[in-house]
């Protein structure tokens, strides 16, 4: 991994910088090595981010944040293979529902490898404060969780950032 400083100037004489972080993620399908870079605005935050990186590539869980797919991706890929395998008619429109109405505008378009257990958790606080009952943020978190598994079995992602959030009932009623 490396780190360079970028300068550039733009067309009415400002001069700029970033710094990019340059690594390589194992090898493409053709055999050639997967060169990833991503571009910060300060030194710090791109070394933080390679030793994120080295962390993540030693317990082998990291997903380039560029080919990584998104949530919504996934969850449309999910229901075709629901589809596929022959779900009965109504499981398959109350998920699509969940996708409509419970994911797509909250993290619908968050990518997979932007995905944390923090993160969904605040994606159930986020629904929890749009009026979706314990009962429903439940039965969503449990279809994330599915298709989060199959992400993990198509080796978009290699691990489930889903599997330690909970749902608690509001307020002691049962909802």
């Amino acid at each position: 991994m490396s780190i360079r400083k970028v300068t550039w100037t733009t067309k009415d004489g400002k001069e700029h910088s970033s710094f990019v972080l340059f690594y390589l993620a194992g090898r493409k399908e053709n055999g050639k090595p997967n060169r990833i870079q991503e571009t910060f605005a300060t030194k710090a935050e791109a070394k933080d981010r390679e030793a994120e990186i080295a962390r993540e590539k030693k317990l082998g869980t990291h997903t380039p944040i560029s080919q990584s797919k998104t949530i919504t991706e996934v969850w449309d890929l999910w229901l075709d293979h629901c589809a596929a395998e022959g779900i009965e008619r109504g499981t398959l429109e109350q998920r699509r529902q969940h996708l409509t109405l419970h994911v797509a505008d909250f993290i619908g378009q968050r990518k997979l490898a932007e995905l944390s257990g923090p993160g969904v958790n605040d994606y159930l606080d986020a629904l929890r404060e749009a009026g979706r009952s314990a009962s429903m943020r439940q039965k969503v978190l449990i279809n994330l969780r599915i298709v989060l598994k199959f992400a993990m079995a198509r080796g978009y992602v290699t691990q489930n950032v889903a599997s330690a959030a909970t749902v608690k009932r509001d307020s002691g009623r049962d909802e």
